[in-house]
């Protein structure tokens, strides 16, 4: 496969909301799904904290800060970027776990207060110079704002930065809290968005994917477990031209 980047993700600091209706095509991404639940359980009782809010910005900054403050990187979790299970992440995890478990905090949350919000899994990419790029999987969020469309929002990334940087405290973080809220100078290369509960073959119509980023495959009708490098291996690499 190949790709060409362009700068879909640049920094936008100047986000306009309108009072217009959400688009009948983005109503999907409020739905709940069996591995995104949004009426029970944390989700329920802390988005109570941002519908009250009248715009859909508010909501969305406040929704960004909890997660912030309610999440953190666990570099314990051995499952890639993470299952994906934002009632695990909060419930069973005290809010630990990988981009995908954080990401899927800010969803749900946003979701439950009425937003329209996807996961979006991909790659970060190194501008710099071409080679492998396995380990650069990567998930974050999209919001829909009207007036302005899909907003990126990421913090899983905040909290990649502090654990890296031995940052304790959110209100430490403030360059990344913003660099990271609503787009940012990097490159990435968006593989798929919003793929919960995927059935890619008559196994997974039995017990769908949670979410679809890494490589599937199936030997003998079973399928390979693709965190485990030992028994399904892939690469990626860049080649830049």
């Amino acid at each position: 496969m190949s790709f060409n980047l362009d700068s879909h993700y640049k920094k936008n600091p100047d986000l306009k909301e309108t009072k217009d209706a959400f688009p009948p095509e983005v109503l999907k991404y409020l739905q709940a799904t069996p591995s995104l639940p949004i009426d029970k359980g944390f989700c329920a009782e802390a988005s109570m904290e941002f519908i009250s809010k009248k715009s859909v910005l508010e909501k969305a900054q406040g929704i960004y800060c909890w997660v912030l403050e309610h999440t953190f990187r666990d570099e314990s979790v051995k499952e890639g970027c993470g299952l994906g299970l934002p009632i695990r992440t909060i419930s069973e995890k005290s809010g630990g776990g990988k981009c995908a478990d954080i990401s899927a905090v800010f969803v749900a949350l946003a979701r439950a207060s009425g937003i329209p919000t996807r996961d979006v899994y991909g790659l970060r990419v190194d501008p710099a110079k071409s080679g492998e790029i396995t380990g650069n999987y990567h998930c974050w969020t999209e919001f829909y704002l009207p007036g302005t469309g899909w907003v990126m929002a990421d913090p899983a990334d905040v909290r990649k930065k502090m654990l890296n940087e031995k940052i304790e405290k959110v209100d430490d973080a403030k360059k990344w809290v913003d660099f990271f809220w609503a787009g940012d100078d990097l490159l990435r290369i968006a593989l798929n968005r919003d793929t919960r509960e995927t059935v890619l073959s008559e196994t997974t119509a039995k017990t769908p994917l949670t979410y679809f980023m890494y490589p599937y495959a199936e030997i003998d009708g079973k399928p390979v477990d693709w965190f485990s490098p030992k028994t399904f291996e892939f690469n990626v690499k860049l080649e830049l031209k």
